[in-house]
């Protein structure tokens, strides 16, 4: 009886050896990354999607920045949208959405209105 337990003891810790360095293995070789010929490493895939992904999250955020300070009912923080908005429509100004119209809109009206003549300059 002490033999079998003995020999099943020994095919545990052997499979748990060897199963521990399969592991480390494995997560080791999934962590190098690839050179490009200039011998610096990669850290992201040349992925057009991911790249995608990002530019338009970040395109929200500018976005939902800007919507967020020109609705705000508290002056000091409306005067925030117009850079905002100017900084959305440098990078991306020549999209062809409605958010981007939306943007463009209302940025020529705030700068048609700070301007314009005013009722002080008659």
């Amino acid at each position: 009886m002490t033999t079998s337990i003995n020999t099943f003891r020994t095919l545990f810790v052997s499979l748990s050896s060897i199963s521990v360095v399969l592991l480390l293995t494995m997560s080791i070789s999934a962590q190098t990354t690839t050179t490009s010929s200039g011998g610096t490493a990669v850290q992201f895939p040349n992925n057009p999607q991911w790249r995608r992904h990002t530019w338009t999250t970040k395109r929200r955020e500018c976005n939902a920045r800007f919507t967020d300070f020109r609705r705000n009912v508290d002056p000091e923080q409306q005067r925030f949208a117009y850079p905002t908005a100017k900084a959305y429509l440098r990078r991306w100004g020549s999209e062809k959405d409605a958010e981007t119209k939306e943007v463009i809109k209302w940025v020529a009206e705030y700068e048609r209105q700070s301007t314009g003549p005013s009722c002080m300059q008659l």
